[in-house]
């Protein structure tokens, strides 16, 4: 599918924390860890691949470069927390997160079928960048002892500046994608 992510390989102070983390999180062994290149935070879906025309991919993209004004945001990540089979940082602020996936909801929307689900999960948004996924089923305890969520902080300042529309693939252990296009959210920077 092709989906509206935050990505975070040129994020210092996150690429400096997550050895750290993965370290807290080896102390279980029904973590599978996401590897650093692959961590993202999901905003919005866009449809199928086999669905969507390249010439909608480009106009997608076109269609939200009316967020050069919006930032850059600035992020916290943390806690470390469990979410359905994941463990996962919590991300904020929650109303900058949301409002950026409702007016990329609305420049996709432009472009496509008025019916792409503002929440394609179901429920409330919950922003978050997940670490690892669970290979069995147990107590959250069991995989974030109190000694593995002492081992990471937060992580109060994570800039971004862009974000990527990306064809998402599932493969083992999770999902990889390749980029479609980035769009600018500080008025000055370019995009490839």
């Amino acid at each position: 599918m092709f989906w509206w992510y935050l990505t975070f390989d040129d994020h210092p102070a996150l690429q400096a924390a997550i050895p750290r983390i993965q370290r807290a999180l080896e102390l279980s062994e029904a973590v599978d860890l996401v590897p650093p290149e692959w961590l993202h935070l999901t905003l919005q879906e866009v449809g199928f691949v086999d669905a969507v025309p390249q010439a909608h991919v480009g106009a997608v993209c076109e269609a939200a470069r009316h967020l050069s004004g919006l930032g850059p945001l600035e992020l916290s990540l943390g806690p470390l927390e469990t979410m359905h089979s994941a463990v996962v940082l919590e991300a904020g602020p929650a109303d900058d997160l949301s409002r950026l996936r409702t007016e990329l909801h609305r420049a996709t929307t432009a472009v496509m079928n008025p019916s792409v689900p503002a929440h394609p999960t179901g429920g409330e948004f919950r922003p978050h960048v997940t670490l690892g996924y669970l290979n069995r089923d147990c107590e959250a305890r069991e995989v974030l002892p109190d000694e593995a969520r002492s081992l990471v902080e937060p992580i109060p300042r994570v800039p971004v500046r862009h974000v990527t529309l990306v064809a998402v693939s599932r493969s083992v252990g999770g999902y990889r994608w390749e980029p479609q296009g980035k769009v600018a959210l500080v008025s000055d920077e370019r995009q490839p």
